[in-house]
């Protein structure tokens, strides 16, 4: 009876634990390796205005001072 109860929480415990793994080990990287990770957008909103004004700011971030995606 008890392990009905217990085994969903153990399973979404252990979901949102890996779920977040990527963010601590994302942490630990030293900021001079940054510059080492590479990032895609896929726009999905074809046709729409809003994945194309993420692509528009990701573009501009990227061309404007040194301290914003380098």
């Amino acid at each position: 009876m008890l392990t009905g109860a217990l085994l969903p929480l153990v399973f979404y415990t252990t979901l949102l634990m890996w779920a977040c793994l990527s963010l601590y080990w994302g942490s630990l990287v030293p900021n001079n390796d940054v510059t080492k990770i590479s990032v895609f957008f896929v726009n999905l909103d074809a046709g729409g205005s809003l994945g194309s004004q993420i692509a528009t700011g990701i573009q501009a971030a990227i061309n404007s001072t040194p301290n914003h995606l380098t």
